[in-house]
């Protein structure tokens, strides 16, 4: 019995290991990539774990251990109660996170936190692969795709995971990520993980992910690392999918990013260039979609959700199809209009945030306001703003440099 015992572990212990690869990159559903073959120790010739099946049933072994069955899988698929997904769409110190907030306060609402934070950046463990293999053959039409192309299609299938509750489908890294602090409805899910480390963590944790989240009336995320190109492809795909595309006044949003050094001061001037464009991007992306589904695409100015704070949020609430409910309202009044007192450029609740909105007039080298209007002169065509008349004009906060359109 103790050799039966020990037996046991040890092929616990190995298929750990093994698992601990698999579930990196894997997709139950018979199309996804895979990490490099694994060599198993056999009595004969050694042979490779290579298939999708051989994957799911060992993924279906471990967590039979704790007896606690996922809601969905290959046979019953995820089927999220969620009338409507939304996609805050945005950039650094944009006031992403002061909306987030005020849109995850409903609790009909399952909010994401940034799912696309090591991806983009490349410090995600599939990367480790694709550095390894140059190119991968695409599992539909064979066609060769280069790295670039890959790191599209695995933010296309995050997404797609999240936005349907599908989180088997989801990777290690992005299922352990640090932001899932940062939501109501994830934060007991990362609770869990931190008292449960590990691939048996992860399972024992993971249905607490999908209760929360098909149980939810709207499935929220909010990202900075999204393109509109790409979240029209995700739009496209599902009808239940909107977008709220969230800006700032450019030249808040660089002094900011730079203020946190986001990018090297040295690097200013190139920085401006990229990033107008990038935004000059998305923004006629965004407005051929709401050409053709009105509906579902939204652009929001951060200084008008922050100087009529109570008013944008309920046409917001009416993208989420959801009522502002008096505690909602509450939450609202109490982040915009009773805050913090002090200069807490982190912090979400502001004593005045339509002040708080222009702060960055105060700080922002004259010469360099100059350089942005010039450089996104077109993207204030879209959105409305003014380009400086004279530095007198420019730090005068009782000046608008906006005009405010509607969602």
């Amino acid at each position: 019995m103790r050799m039966f015992a020990k037996k046991r572990v040890l092929s616990v212990i190995a298929g750990m290991m093994v698992l601990s690869c698999i579930l990196y990159v894997r997709d139950n559903t018979g199309t996804g990539y895979l990490p490099p073959p694994l060599p198993v120790r056999t009595t004969g010739a050694p042979r490779l774990f290579t298939t999708d099946k051989e994957s799911t049933s060992l993924f279906r072994q471990f967590s039979g251990l704790f007896n606690r069955s996922l809601p969905c899988n290959t046979t019953h698929p995820c089927r999220p109660k969620a009338r409507t997904k939304v996609i805050l769409l945005t950039y650094m110190r944009s006031g992403s996170t002061f909306t987030g907030d005020i849109l995850s306060k409903h609790p009909d609402v399952f909010y994401f936190f940034e799912p696309l934070h090591f991806l983009v950046q490349e410090t995600h463990t599939v990367f480790d692969y694709l550095r390894k293999r140059k190119f991968r053959y695409h599992h539909r039409n064979k066609t060769r795709i280069s790295g670039y192309s890959f790191k599209r299609y695995l933010i296309r299938r995050v997404m797609s995971a999240l936005l349907n509750c599908d989180f088997e489908k989801m990777d290690i890294d992005t299922l352990s990520q640090f932001h899932l602090r940062n939501s109501r409805t994830t934060k007991s899910f990362s609770d869990c993980l931190q008292d449960k480390p590990g691939i048996f963590g992860l399972l024992h944790c993971l249905p607490e992910l999908y209760k929360a989240c098909l149980n939810a009336k709207v499935i929220l995320t909010k990202t900075i690392a999204l393109n509109m190109k790409i979240a029209r492809e995700i739009m496209s795909r599902d009808s239940k999918v909107r977008v709220i595309h969230l800006v700032r006044d450019p030249r808040a949003t660089i002094w900011s990013e730079g203020r946190y050094s986001y990018y090297k001061l040295k690097d200013f001037w190139t920085f401006v260039g990229t990033f107008c464009k990038n935004l000059l991007d998305d923004l006629q992306v965004i407005d051929r979609i709401k050409k053709r589904v009105p509906k579902r695409a939204h652009v929001v100015l951060y200084e008008n959700l922050a100087e009529h704070p109570l008013n944008i949020s309920q046409k917001l609430y009416d993208v989420l199809k959801l009522p502002l409910t008096p505690s909602v309202y509450d939450h609202v009044v109490n982040i915009t209009m009773r805050g913090h007192e002090e200069n807490c450029s982190m912090c979400i609740s502001k004593a005045d945030s339509a002040r708080a909105s222009q702060e960055w007039r105060l700080h922002l080298e004259y010469d360099k306001v100059k350089f942005i209007d010039e450089e996104c002169q077109q993207v204030y065509d879209y959105l409305g703003y003014k380009p400086v008349e004279s530095k007198a004009v420019y730090t005068n906060l009782s000046i608008p440099l906006h005009t405010w359109p509607i969602i």
